[in-house]
């Protein structure tokens, strides 16, 4: 077995951090696994010293690409997935979406306030690649971090990911989602709001303002409108409705200049004979004047209730004195000191020489519920192959 384990993950890096991939029975990687963490006494000093308010890792996976050309040979990487996770949850599952030789790199970021969390996240989102070659943290991303350096090189077989899905289930979804599933749990996911949500949505309501909009289109005489394409109910990116230069048959010519009578088109049309009639047999059935008294009386009084509710809310709340402002500010200070403590604490409980890096040797309060689902997932969602 161990021969056979050597191949599927390779470990390198500082001596910051212990981590590893934990492979399956038979020694193999496997499309969605564990990786643990053991952060050393030296990376912990470095955080302290750094004064990091919480510490996240970023695991980032990418694959390598060789390019060469002349005689110039180089390697890029493809960040393909990336996780935020704080550091002392010790274990965290991470998918691969290629397989053969995968990279798990790993670095430590202080996050300080909401505003740093929110920049982590579309980090994690949008930027094409946050990692420099050697798994250093770009620059550009602007947040404080330590370069772990720490790089966990795996293996995965192709027969470790999820078979395609059906062409015809893959069809349906298709209709509806334009990016590709991760994992099965997220296509079945998919195909269960696309088959009894989506599709009779778009079926009935959908259908019924496609109709709508195809007759506003006829009645108004527009132009390169597409008809097969937006009254097909499940066509999500077309309605029939021109997309650019909305040109009229009764004023515009194919060109979009109008006509030298235009104003006779824009008089003799449907939608001016037809609305016409209407408005002037509502004109003379529907008594205005009472009408907009009582539209006047409902926001006049709708203005008096709240200038009411204004004026009790001033009443009834008052600021605090200088003394409750003092003694808040105090009893907050005083709480975030003891904050700051248990989590200096907690960070040196993470140094655990003696611990196997193996989910079954974490300590139970590490085991949280997240954990416990993503294990039960990993052994009925395998992820797809891109």
């Amino acid at each position: 077995m161990g021969e056979e384990m050597e191949p599927q993950a390779k470990l390198s890096g500082t001596d910051l951090m212990e981590a590893s991939p934990q492979l399956d029975p038979n020694g193999h990687a496997t499309a969605v696994m564990p990786i643990i963490w053991r952060p050393k006494q030296a990376l912990i000093e470095q955080i302290k010293a750094a004064g990091f308010k919480r510490t996240a890792l970023l695991i980032v996976v990418r694959t390598p690409r060789p390019i060469s050309w002349d005689e110039y040979e180089t390697t890029d990487y493809n960040e393909t997935r990336r996780w935020l996770v704080p550091i002392n949850r010790l274990a965290e599952y991470v998918s691969f979406s290629r397989p053969g030789v995968n990279e798990v790199c790993i670095v430590a970021l202080n996050i300080r306030d909401d505003d740093d969390l929110e920049r982590a996240h579309r980090l994690i989102k949008w930027d094409d690649e946050v990692l420099r070659q050697n798994g250093e943290l770009r620059s550009i991303t602007s947040l404080p971090h330590i370069d772990i350096g720490k790089v966990l090189e795996v293996t995965v077989d192709p027969g470790m990911f999820a078979p395609p899905p059906p062409a015809a289930l893959n069809w349906l979804v298709k209709q509806f989602y334009e990016t590709k599933p991760d994992d099965q749990c997220h296509f079945r996911q998919r195909l269960l709001l696309s088959f009894f949500i989506w599709s009779p949505l778009a079926l009935t309501i959908g259908m019924a303002c496609r109709l709508i909009i195809a007759l506003a289109s006829l009645i108004l005489g527009l132009r390169d409108v597409e008809w097969l394409a937006g009254l097909n109910p499940f066509n999500m990116a077309t309605i029939p409705w021109p997309q650019y230069g909305k040109y009229s048959v009764y004023i515009h010519n194919r060109h979009g200049s109008l006509y030298d009578f235009w104003l006779i088109g824009l008089l003799a049309n449907p939608i001016v004979l037809v609305f016409g009639t209407l408005v002037v047999r509502a004109h003379f059935k529907l008594p205005w004047l009472n009408t907009l008294v009582t539209v006047a009386g409902s926001v006049a009084a709708w203005a008096l209730l709240i200038i009411v509710v204004f004026g009790v809310f001033r009443f009834i709340y008052r600021p605090p004195s200088d003394e409750r402002l003092e003694a808040r500010r105090a009893r907050e200070q005083q709480a975030a000191e003891q904050a700051e403590k248990i989590r200096l604490a907690q960070l040196d409980e993470l140094v655990c020489r003696d611990r196997p890096l193996t989910l079954e040797a974490l300590p139970p309060k590490y085991k949280t519920v997240s954990l416990r689902f993503n294990q039960l997932k990993a052994r009925v969602c395998r992820p797809f192959a891109h």
